[in-house]
């Protein structure tokens, strides 16, 4: 159950008549929250509503029907959910079938979109409150700003309250309810009414009045509910639509040439180095220190045409078309690497622009491979991965996501920082749209070390990596202080091992055998 955040709620009462228990009993208050932090907050103006004994005990008896009620759909809604947890794994265990992936990865998708059509959505579990405030009685007091009140009783009343206040960036939520009865004789003492039965969540208004009701039903029980119709129909129609996928696969495999074979080996092998990734990582995020992480993309194996042709804005010889085929799956971090993130690892940020979610620079290809050996050292990622820096055509594949033109996922002022839009700084990464393997900043902002050594022809075939010397890295992507042919995917430049304040990187996780 959802609990309302964190509040306590202490309100103290004197009585301030003194008198016979015939006279009316003056109740003089103040409300108080008690927020995440500790700090005693004022409520103010909030009404107080004093309840006679009999017609709360209506109130109560009406409230413990609706929680009830509440509670069943909650069932029926946690054995839906686990049906359809398992429809889900269903599909997810079907992929490994490379040519089968797409279909399977569309049905699921499906799958995952039918909970908002199908009354999957999770009960209003605060809906409670708002029902037992519309069948409270008129009969109520006004607080003052301060959040005092004052209030006659001549019998056993119930007071409440209840109501939320912006505190700092949450809503604390509060709800109040306390029994109060006028001493029979002589002077009254000082009542202190606190929120001491933790009154923030059904069961425990449940728990408050059902005594006064006589029942014994226990809602924390859990109860054994099952999916609702709707739920079953639909499962039972995705399971027959993935049955039937997975009968015409079969019938394909036994009529597909080696060539089609053999891509469908490698798809499999790749969707499986990213299912294993996945579930020996626990997701596609990786945790450099208790408040560090960096999300990574999957880069499935394929095949592109690197550089670019002689008709765009900015080619160079250099960047003469070769074809080329990336044998293996990678992954890359979908951002360059930030500041907090060099931090994280290196305990230093030599950045000329300051901040956190800016990206690092001011660092060379010498000091990206320090970083990257350290992340290595601390072994926080699965066996079969390590980081390294990107190779130039890993780069340029990642960056184009199966696009051909000279940027990725949209236009230039879409995807990235440049010198027209840039205001001559870098910027928070991640700011710009991705492209459609989810990485962001591939061109502009700053520019990023690859690990290849610059040559002034680009090799084509499988898995090329430059040649083993040379007088400068390889940086890819451009900068907040290029223009804009400066920032294409096919853009080269040959660096020497400087620092300078427009070049960083992003690593990739590749396998290390």
């Amino acid at each position: 159950m959802q609990t309302l955040k964190n509040t306590i709620i202490l309100l103290f009462l004197f009585i301030a008549l003194p008198g016979c228990s015939k006279k009316p009993t003056l109740i003089n208050g103040q409300i108080f929250v008690v927020t995440k932090s500790g700090e005693n907050i004022k409520m103010g103006a909030v009404p107080v509503r004093v309840i006679p004994e009999e017609e709360f005990k209506e109130i109560a008896r009406s409230m413990v029907t609706a929680i009830e009620r509440q509670q069943a759909l909650e069932g029926e809604h946690r054995a839906s959910v686990k049906v359809k947890e398992q429809l889900l794994n269903e599909l997810d265990a079907m992929r490994p079938v490379g040519f089968l992936v797409p279909a399977l990865l569309a049905l699921r998708e499906e799958a995952e979109k039918e909970e908002a059509l199908q009354g999957l959505q999770s009960p209003d579990r605060e809906q409670w409150l708002a029902d037992f405030a519309c069948v409270l009685p008129t009969t109520q007091i006004q607080t003052d700003a301060d959040g005092r009140f004052t209030a006659e009783v001549n019998s056993k009343v119930w007071l409440v309250a209840g109501g939320q206040r912006r505190v700092g960036d949450n809503n604390e939520q509060y709800l109040w309810v306390q029994a109060y009865e006028p001493p029979e004789k002589g002077m009254p003492q000082p009542l202190l009414i606190s929120n001491r039965d933790n009154v923030r969540f059904k069961e425990e208004l449940h728990a408050l009045i059902t005594p006064l009701l006589g029942k014994g039903a226990d809602l924390l029980v859990q109860q054994q509910a099952k999916p609702s119709k709707t739920v079953i129909q639909w499962i039972a129609k995705f399971k027959e639509q993935a049955t039937q996928l997975v009968t015409e696969a079969k019938s394909m495999h036994e009529r597909r040439t080696p060539e089609a074979k053999a891509k469908a080996e490698a798809e499999a092998k790749a969707e499986a180095a990213r299912t294993d990734f996945l579930t020996s990582n626990g997701g596609d995020t990786i945790t450099l220190s208790l408040n560090v992480k960096m999300p990574v993309g999957f880069i499935a194996p394929g095949s592109f045409t690197m550089g670019s042709p002689a008709s765009e804005d900015g080619h160079s010889s250099d960047e003469n078309r070769v074809e080329v085929t990336l044998s293996r799956p990678f992954w890359l971090a979908k951002t360059e690497v930030t500041q907090a993130q060099w931090e994280a690892v290196m305990n230093s940020n030599p950045s000329h622009f300051k901040g956190a979610n800016l990206p690092v620079e001011q660092v060379s290809w010498e000091d990206a491979q320090g970083f990257i050996t350290k992340l290595n050292e601390k072994q926080i990622l699965p066996p079969g991965w390590k980081f390294a820096l990107p190779t130039e055509a890993q780069w340029e594949y990642a960056c184009r996501a199966g696009e051909k033109g000279p940027y990725s996922g949209g236009s230039l002022d879409e995807v990235g920082w440049y010198v027209a839009n840039s205001g001559s700084e870098t910027h928070e990464v991640g700011m710009k749209k991705a492209n459609a393997w989810g990485l962001h900043d591939m061109h502009g902002n700053v520019w990023e070390w690859c690990a290849d050594w610059h040559e002034d022809m680009l090799k084509g075939e499988g898995d090329p990596s430059g040649p083993t010397s040379g007088s400068g890295r390889v940086s890819r992507g451009g900068s907040w202080s290029g223009r804009a042919s400066f920032c294409r995917a096919a853009e080269r430049w040959g660096t020497p091992g400087f620092r300078t304040y427009y070049l960083g990187f992003r690593p990739a996780l590749v396998p290390s055998r």
